[in-house]
């Protein structure tokens, strides 16, 4: 299940609103990215807009991060990243579900991303955290590439 993309603006903008969480994330080490009960990204700092050459305010029309990242996984389904045979493995996928649940984690995830008919192998360091607003639950995750 997702969220529309009419329902992700919204809660972008709610976000937006929460300056201090805002500032918070923006100064932070690191790629970090918030994330709704659906998985999907509803806003993302700076560093990590950077990193995909998009605009800070980029609200990825509801994405999850493996269609972000181009997990090769995240194509095998219509319903996109978390849907396919093993996503149910993936660490980053666990990490969210348990931030939810109110842990915070520290794992690596290696997905293979496909660019056109090249596929490599990215592992990141991941960190989730939950994190209670005045207008929802949300998930804070942080993503560091460490492959070599």
């Amino acid at each position: 299940m997702r969220s529309s993309k009419e329902s992700i603006r919204q809660e972008a903008s709610r976000i937006e609103r929460l300056s201090h969480l805002r500032r918070v994330i923006e100064v932070m080490p690191g790629a970090w990215l918030i994330l709704n009960r659906h998985r999907q990204v509803v806003f993302a700092n700076r560093t990590f807009s950077g990193l995909l050459d998009m605009a800070s305010d980029s609200l990825f029309g509801g994405l999850r991060i493996g269609e972000i990242l181009g997990c090769q996984s995240s194509t095998l389904r219509r319903t996109g990243c978390g849907t396919a045979p093993g996503c149910d493995k993936c660490a980053i996928t666990t990490a969210v579900d348990k931030a939810f649940e109110g842990e915070e984690v520290k794992d690596d995830c290696r997905l293979r991303i496909a660019n056109g008919s090249n596929h490599q192998l990215c592992t990141y360091q991941i960190t989730t955290r939950p994190v209670e607003t005045r207008v929802g639950r949300y998930v804070l995750l942080s993503l560091l590439e460490v492959s070599s």
